[in-house]
């Protein structure tokens, strides 16, 4: 597919949690994170509320302080619990000590790693900056492989072919994935492919488990800005506009509900509509025509355009 190449855009956050019965402990491990830039990063001082987190949302990473309160070992009890119940979260024990024996008893209960909080001997930064690192390399990995082999079952219907471009461009979609990258530019001339690297995108995508979801084109070529605007974006409700519905009418953004918003031909959107864009891309929030407030979208996007992409790359290309 001569000229036509994917550009991965966006990354992945990582979710952490922190239990320890010591709030000052909490505190300053929840700073250092922040320090090194992770903001999703929940605490808990008890064991049934770091069940509760754990069972409630996806958590990537678990520091658990292995002697949860001063009487018991309940870090190692939820060490365990936490594994049975959510298996694809790194656990790493958190020790006042470097102590063997706590460790390798965490790790039969299926902690991963290990830091030590004995503050006059540590860096405790570059400790967590090394545990999320690992952290992040298992879970990429593991996407990878369940992205490949996704990728094994469906590659006969789309992108078929042994040359070293579509190699690379399979290569590239794989990663995107394992990363969990909402934002895709694939870039080329017309009649160079970009529609079947779309449709490979999405078909391998491992977040739609198998299932259909929904997936909506709009191409900005032929088109006005009128016109754009009201497909894209919707028309609010009771807005007064002529041959429009008292309940007006919900663009793309909106009727894709999670799933893939193609934009063809991208280099042609409108100008006038490069604001809007801009508070979807920005906000994940479209405001319709005519209406005074903003709706809040879940949207993954791909656009095409026919050359290098110029046009809003800071936003595109996070």
């Amino acid at each position: 597919m001569p000229g036509c190449d994917v550009e991965r855009i966006g990354g992945m956050a990582t979710s952490i949690l922190i239990a320890d019965d010591d709030r000052d402990v909490c505190e300053i491990v929840v700073e250092e994170f922040e320090r090194l830039g992770h903001k999703d990063v929940r605490t808990a001082t008890s064991v049934a509320r770091a069940l509760s987190i754990v069972r409630s949302a996806r958590v990537d990473l678990a520091i658990i302080d292995v002697n949860f309160t001063p009487e018991g070992r309940e870090g190692l009890a939820l060490i365990s619990q936490i594994h049975r119940e959510s298996p694809d979260t790194f656990i790493v024990v958190l020790s006042v000590v470097d102590n063997p024996a706590d460790i390798v008893e965490a790790m039969r209960g299926g902690a991963q790693d290990y830091i030590t909080k004995d503050a006059p001997h540590m860096d405790l930064q570059a400790q967590l900056g090394s545990a999320i690192r690992r952290c992040v390399s298992r879970i990429e990995q593991e996407h990878l492989r369940e992205v490949q082999k996704r990728i094994s079952v469906r590659e006969s219907a789309v992108l078929i072919g042994a040359s070293e471009n579509l190699r690379q461009i399979r290569e590239d979609i794989s990663r995107a994935h394992a990363h969990r990258l909402q934002r895709f530019v694939v870039v080329g001339d017309s009649g160079t492919g970009k529609r079947a690297v779309a449709d490979y995108i999405m078909a391998t995508d491992p977040r739609n488990d198998g299932e259909s979801v929904p997936a909506l084109t709009f191409n900005c070529g032929a088109t006005t800005p009128e016109l754009a605007r009201s497909e894209l974006f919707g028309i609010a409700p009771n807005s007064g506009l002529t041959n429009v519905p008292a309940g007006g009418k919900p663009g793309a953004f909106v009727l894709v509900r999670g799933g893939y918003l193609l934009v063809d031909d991208f280099q042609d959107l409108p100008e006038a509509l490069y604001p809007a864009f801009l508070q979807v891309l920005e906000r994940a929030e479209v405001k319709p025509l005519g209406g005074a407030g903003s709706e809040r979208v879940d949207f993954r996007l791909i656009v095409t355009p026919q050359q290098p992409l110029e046009l809003l790359p800071a936003q595109l290309r996070r």
